[in-house]
């Protein structure tokens, strides 16, 4: 038993990280077909007036209430969630199926620390997924505030 527990623990690891491993690789850009030539990119001219400044991100008041009330929730829905699979067990194992409910909670809360974000609102992969290039939060406040019109 205690081997089987061992496999499944490494299997959980290598499954929680393997977005990161996939996402970490370099960005391959497909070649032209066949008769055409590449287009390469050509230096702006000397001559050309540079762009006026981008005005300054302000910070949306709705989206941020929105997001606090979202984790709120969430956070009130862990409580609840272990008293309802506690009701699922037996008597002596309510207490550790409680705490399950909240190792998970804090568990996800550092994967969200980790790659969440970077993966959620970061610089996008082909428009459908964000890059890891805020891996750990790095420099996420930086590009946020240079980038973005939404915060």
């Amino acid at each position: 038993m205690e081997k089987v527990r061992g496999i499944v623990s490494i299997l959980l690891l290598v499954f929680m990280l393997l977005p990161a491993n996939i996402l970490l690789a370099e960005e391959v850009k497909p070649l032209a077909p066949a008769g055409q030539a590449v287009p390469v990119a050509t230096p702006p001219a000397a001559e050309a007036a540079p762009a006026a400044p981008a005005p300054a991100p302000k910070n949306d008041t709705g989206d941020t209430a929105w997001i606090l009330i979202s984790t709120a929730l969430v956070m009130l829905m862990t409580p609840g969630l272990a008293l309802f699979y506690a009701g699922m067990v037996r008597r002596k194992n309510v207490l550790g199926t409680i705490m399950q409910s909240f190792i998970i909670l804090a568990l996800i809360s550092v994967q969200w620390i980790l790659w969440g974000y970077s993966l959620a609102f970061g610089p996008d992969k082909g428009g459908i997924i964000g890059s890891l290039a805020w891996f750990g939060l790095n420099g996420a406040h930086l590009q946020r505030e240079l980038n973005s019109a939404h915060f």
